[in-house]
């Protein structure tokens, strides 16, 4: 059986079971929860795999529920929006799968989160001072390794440039001041790239809320599917959180109906995440 055979009769199936499978694949790529947590949280995500219709079981979820939601008491108050996400769906899985409209819970369900979670963002950003005027990403540029391939490869400045900054910022003791060009000598290209950056993520997060929480067969509801693909796509090439992106295109799949190209498309831009992370394509292209 050829490959686009198989991948035909899997976008077929229900809707309930590809996101759930797909949920318990992220629950098994991405390091969710402490050293305590962590290991119930795997064994629980192989189980909903392995077991027959172990995805459609609701004590399943019931569990990861409440593991994932231990992990938000756990590290309280400092938990990462993730992680209140994670433990909201597995909630939303449980409930569904206990009733007997499981789509058309999970599909609302799906919608509705992440039309707030981007929601939320977006006002969170609108109304930080330090966001819009760059700092944010300025900061976040120049103090996360993480970056540095990609800040190295877009904004004209050398790996030399930024341990010189970080230095220029430890001695500064991270004053909010620290990160302006005034402290921080860096090239205009970088500058640029800061710009771009602050307004990408937040016009883009915008976007994404208003299509989602846009009323039923609106211009903006259709585009709902293109503009979560779009932000993944993008935002997760230069994020290094990819449980974040898996998680979304999880729930995109929850929401997006049967179109079986739009689930091609979540399920692609889920293992494309997965080749951002594995790969490290800013690095190779850095090297090149």
């Amino acid at each position: 059986m050829s490959v686009i055979k198989v991948l035909k009769q899997y976008v077929q199936r229900d809707a309930v079971e590809i996101a759930a499978q797909f949920t318990l694949l992220t629950l098994l790529f991405a390091q969710v929860g402490n050293a305590f947590s962590r290991p119930f949280i795997l064994l629980i995500a192989a189980m909903g795999i392995l077991l027959h219709h172990g995805y459609r079981q609701p004590q399943i979820w019931l569990v990861l529920c409440f593991f994932t939601g231990f992990r938000v008491f756990y590290e309280w108050p400092m938990a990462d929006n993730h992680a209140y996400l994670l433990a909201l769906w597995c909630l939303a899985l449980s409930i569904a799968c206990f009733s007997q409209s499981t789509s058309q819970i999970l599909e609302n369900n799906a919608r509705i989160l992440i039309g707030l979670i981007f929601l939320l963002a977006s006002v969170q950003k609108i109304n930080a001072p330090d966001y819009l005027d760059g700092t944010f990403f300025r900061y976040l540029f120049l103090a996360d390794n993480r970056f540095e391939d990609f800040v190295v490869l877009f904004g004209n400045i050398s790996y030399q440039d930024i341990d010189n900054a970080r230095e220029l910022l430890e001695k500064s003791q991270f004053s909010a001041l620290t990160v302006s060009d005034r402290i921080v000598p860096i090239s205009a290209e970088f500058n640029l790239l800061v710009t771009f950056s602050t307004w990408w993520n937040v016009l883009d997060q915008i976007a994404v809320a208003c299509c989602f929480l846009a009323p039923a067969n609106s211009f903006l509801y259709k585009k709902r599917d293109f503009s979560l693909l779009l932000f993944c796509i993008t935002t997760y090439a230069v994020a290094p959180v990819p449980g974040f992106g898996w998680l979304l295109v999880s729930m995109g799949l929850a929401q997006c109906g049967d179109n079986h190209r739009v689930r091609i498309a979540y399920m692609c831009s889920f293992f494309i995440i997965l080749f951002y992370y594995e790969v490290h394509i800013w690095g190779l292209l850095v090297d090149l």
